[in-house]
């Protein structure tokens, strides 16, 4: 297999507070667990994690030069959609690591989103229990043919390594993931308790989940 950038970035998509900032980060951290050199991209320029959290707080020291956060401190939401498209693009070209690039996207899908789609071969949707089709939709753009459509079908569509997460915070404590479905839950995954690189605080079913997903990746898609 002939292995690219585009082949070996992992997407992250799905609306707003799924979670999945501290999913990448955890990503992150377990494939390189896994002896991947593998990065963290800040795609979400409107809301970015890592520049809001401040890397030295969130990350571990030794993950500081894996980290791609938001190019610099202005007021990224006034950035029109062409911009967005030309500094994710050149951000990604840029990213000299030689691993898995985990992209953690955009929370509503635009032409921010498709941009970030046109980068990677791989997807994964995360969207809370909690969302509800017909009046959240509309808000995080799942439209399609003028109607509401679920994250995961809207997404699920675009392609054939595409990984479904349903996530859950502090009400159904549930973490497994089916390979053959490529499909799973997750719970708590909380960026509160994510500290200096410190993980201790996500249950221990949440990380086991996420290891079982780095590695079902690297051994079925990279």
């Amino acid at each position: 297999m002939v292995t690219t950038k585009k082949t070996r970035t992992v997407l992250c998509l799905g609306p707003p507070h799924s979670g999945k900032s501290v999913f990448c980060y955890l990503l992150f951290k377990f494939f390189r667990k896994l002896s991947n050199n593998a990065c963290v991209m800040d795609g979400d320029y409107y809301s970015p994690t890592y520049r809001r959290l401040r890397i030295v707080d969130f990350a571990d020291p030794d993950e500081y030069d894996h980290i791609i956060a938001t190019p610099n401190a202005q007021k990224l939401e006034k950035l029109t959609e062409e911009n967005f498209c030309r500094i994710a693009r050149g951000i990604h070209e840029l990213i000299e690591h030689t691993g898995i690039i985990v992209l953690d996207g955009v929370g509503k899908h635009s032409r921010s989103a498709q941009c970030l789609l046109e980068l990677a071969e791989i997807i994964i949707v995360l969207c809370p229990k909690s969302f509800n089709t017909k009046t959240d939709s509309q808000r995080c753009g799942y439209i399609k043919d003028g109607q509401k459509i679920h994250p995961f079908d809207f997404y699920g569509v675009r392609r054939n390594k595409c990984i479904k997460i349903t996530t859950h915070y502090h009400d159904d404590v549930i973490a497994y993931f089916d390979e053959k479905k490529s499909e799973g839950e997750l719970y708590d995954l909380d960026k509160e308790v994510i500290k200096k690189g410190k993980i201790d605080g996500i249950p221990e079913e949440t990380k086991g989940t996420v290891l079982q997903v780095c590695k079902f990746i690297l051994r079925k898609w990279i």
